[in-house]
């Protein structure tokens, strides 16, 4: 029977990132050093001779939160597609695959100490622990489009946002009053064979004019070169800069007043966001752009049509080094042919003020320096490098094979949809893109992978951390939206809403007992993952380290916000105990040589196999068995009558299935659970988790938990074994009690 696999002691912090950087003359103006041409060899010999690391929950940055589980996640009726974020006015804004857009208030993120306080609040109005502090407080929903939503965006002051349809419509959103505001329609008006083929993309950024200081909006087509530039009442210009080539991306590099947009044949053009003539003689695309933008909700009044006319952009000339800070005045003295020579092209970016990032197609991530546009290093996030480094995430090859096929599903949808315009029978999770994204800071970036999310430091070229890895095994997380800063909560809204359980006294005198109590920021990570409904919130709050969780904290987390489907039924409804009394228990201690070992039966949520482990209980079967493998820091194996782990059957004979519970997972030491060869191969051992191991989560079925006598496990687990772990000195099972 095999037993579950163990985690590595330490973590290496760059061994899955085959790093190449070239040394380039850098602006003055960028002070951050310049780090050595390395080999692969060379950095991971370096990284070996690094002090290790026990987890990425080392890392903190007041930012950036790097908690191994999500915080609570919400639901749309459809994919979750697109998120953004208004740190100025604290909402986070969601899209969905069937045309609706939610607005989500950030709240405090409580600390524990604040929780206890409420604790008896809470108990008496029936708030579970999730919905007693959700991060997130739903505002209000607009069914904006009548196809999926491709994108939203945030403009740079966090004032208004915008919405993409597959629909063709563009939605502008006054973010304090979290209303529509104006809407206009891109869509063609000529009709071939009767059906309407969709125009827009999904790229898309806010600019904003230094010149005339008008705001706007850049949205890419969906099957040709040309890049729509749109206030909140017209098209105003169309560029044409990448020809018949679709646009994959568009960033607005901040403080530089200038994009970066890329292209299916890998060209990546920066492009100036300054008109050049801001005046009614407009060039021959701005003149048609105006033409074909009639059909907006705004057409039919002419005299708006002739202020709007007044300040039509003529953005998209050439970056200067005044203006834009570029020091290269051709692009053969730079490295935006990088993608053209490698044959690939960029499915997301991101930008800094001195810094562009690009995901590629071929799955490495190219950092661009912006004034010299020389290529700064390459991170190879290609499946390759992760094949052969999954064992040092404490991960077995069979629930890697299982992650591996859910990614390579993942970035052909992407794939696809960079490449062609899709159909309106394209499945929801087709509308999903990737992202990626840096912290205020600029020096970390976000990675979604298969391992979960990826905090990089790259000006030292280090990972310094990870967002969600324990949740990584159910979701593969593709898109990040990071919400940094804290929560803009009104006060007199706060007192009101807990008037009922504290006095405004008392909360102010929380409030004097909490200053000089360092508290972390209500900064959050969201982040939506392929093919799911929910949205995923990651704060500074661990729930699952939670001292005051309950032992469901995993699936209270997840709020029913919208209806469920058959399969979440399945999942989460409650399992009725129809068995008989004898076949079930609720406890059950064993008697060991070494002392009594309490253990708390989950007997409803998996029935079968508290049945055969009280079956094999009552019959004597466990009886003088000996605990025949022990590996300290990770867990104690019995339950084989042979005693060397290839013995056993279920209580039926022969094998039976596995029963996964979500709320029910190797998240804590003393963590009772079925020991196995495979999928559905449960018999009748069983082993006892000494650590957190959830890289065993959806592989072993949990069925108990050690309540009394964990001193009885230290002392086990402190035995000296053999060359195969089993102990010198045998440890029995004597007999086992059931309550």
């Amino acid at each position: 029977m095999a037993s579950p696999s163990a985690s590595p002691a330490s973590e290496l912090l760059l061994d899955e990132a085959d790093v190449t950087s070239n040394k380039r003359n850098r602006s003055q103006e960028n002070d951050e050093p310049l780090a050595e041409s390395l080999t692969e060899s060379e950095i991971a010999a370096a990284t070996l001779a690094k002090k290790p690391r026990s987890s990425s929950s080392s890392f903190r940055h007041p930012d950036l939160p790097t908690s191994d589980h999500y915080h609570v996640s919400w639901m749309h009726a459809s994919v979750v597609t697109s998120v953004a974020s208004s740190t100025k006015h604290g909402y986070v804004v969601t899209g969905s695959a069937d045309g609706v857009v939610k607005f989500w208030k950030r709240l405090n993120v409580e600390t524990s100490k604040q929780r206890n306080d409420d604790n008896a609040a809470n108990t008496s109005t029936g708030l579970d622990h999730a919905a007693s502090h959700p991060c997130l407080e739903f505002v209000k929903s607009f069914t904006a489009h009548t196809d999926a939503v491709l994108a939203l965006a945030m403009d740079m002051e966090g004032d208004a946002c915008v919405s993409v349809g597959a629909d063709d419509w563009l939605k502008f959103y006054d973010v304090s009053t979290f209303d529509v505001s104006t809407m206009i329609y891109l869509g063609n008006s000529n009709k071939s064979q009767g059906q309407q083929t969709r125009r827009l993309g999904s790229a898309c950024c806010w600019i904003q004019d230094p010149v005339t200081f008008v705001k706007a909006v850049v949205v890419s087509s969906a099957s040709t070169g040309d890049i729509f530039v749109c206030d909140a009442h017209q098209l105003l210009q169309t560029l044409t800069l990448h020809g018949t080539n679709p646009v994959t991306t568009l960033v607005n590099v901040p403080g530089r007043d200038c994009v970066v947009s890329t292209d299916s044949k890998g060209i990546i053009e920066v492009w100036s966001t300054a008109s050049v003539a801001a005046s009614s003689s407009l060039s021959s695309s701005s003149a048609m752009a105006r033409d074909e933008g009639s059909g907006g909700e705004n057409d039919d009044d002419d005299d708006n049509d002739t202020d709007h006319g007044a300040t039509v952009l003529s953005i998209g000339g050439p970056c200067t080094a005044s203006r834009n800070g570029v020091s290269y005045t051709s692009k053969m003295d730079t490295d935006l042919y990088e993608l053209v020579r490698k044959k690939t092209y960029c499915i997301a970016s991101a930008a800094t003020r001195t810094h562009v990032a690009l995901l590629c197609a071929d799955l490495k991530i190219r950092l661009l320096e912006h004034s010299s546009g020389k290529l700064i290093v390459t991170f190879d996030e290609r499946p390759k490098v992760y094949d052969q480094s999954y064992a040092l995430h404490g991960i077995d090859a069979m629930e890697y094979g299982r992650r591996a096929a859910l990614d390579r599903e993942m970035m052909a949808s992407m794939l696809e949809q960079s490449n062609t315009p899709l159909s309106t029978s394209a499945p929801p999770s087709s509308f999903q893109q990737v992202t990626i994204q840096f912290d205020p800071s600029g020096k970390h970036l976000l990675i979604p992978t298969v391992m979960g999310i990826k905090v990089l430091d790259w000006v030292r070229r280090k990972l310094v951390g990870w967002i969600g890895r324990a949740d990584a095994s159910q979701c593969r997380f593709i898109a990040i939206c990071l919400a940094p800063g804290d929560a803009k909560m009104n006060q007199q809204i706060l007192l009101a809403r807990k008037a009922s359980t504290k006095t405004s006294a008392g909360m102010e005198a929380d409030a004097a007992a909490n200053e000089d109590q360092h508290v972390k920021s209500d900064a959050l990570v969201v982040a939506l993952a392929h093919d799911k409904r929910r949205f995923y919130v990651f704060s500074h709050v661990d729930p699952v380290l939670d001292p005051d969780a309950p032992e469901d904290v995993l699936t209270r987390r997840d709020i029913w916000n919208e209806a469920p489907t058959v399969d979440d039924r399945r999942y989460h409804s409650d399992v009725h105990a129809s068995a008989d009394n004898s076949k079930t228990a609720t406890k059950a201690i064993l008697r060991t040589t070494m002392g009594d070992i309490h253990i708390q039966l989950f007997a409803q949520q998996v029935p079968k196999t508290i049945e055969n482990f009280v079956g094999h209980s009552r019959s004597g079967y466990y009886d003088g068995v000996i605990f025949h493998r022990v590996i300290k820091g990770f867990m104690l194996q019995t339950g084989d009558p042979l005693g060397d782990g290839t013995g056993g059957e279920s209580i039926w004979g022969g094998d039976f299935e596995d029963e996964f519970v979500p709320g029910l997972r190797h998240d804590r030491p003393f963590t009772v659970s079925m020991a196995n060869s495979g999928p559905n191969t449960n018999g009748s051992q069983f082993f006892i988790t000494t650590t957190p191991t959830p890289w065993l989560d959806n592989k072993h079925t949990v069925f108990g938990r050690v309540v009394q006598g964990m001193d009885i496990c230290m002392q086990i687990e402190n035995m000296k074994t053999d060359d195969l772990d089993k102990p010198l000195d045998e440890i029995r099972i004597q007999n086992v009690d059931l309550v």
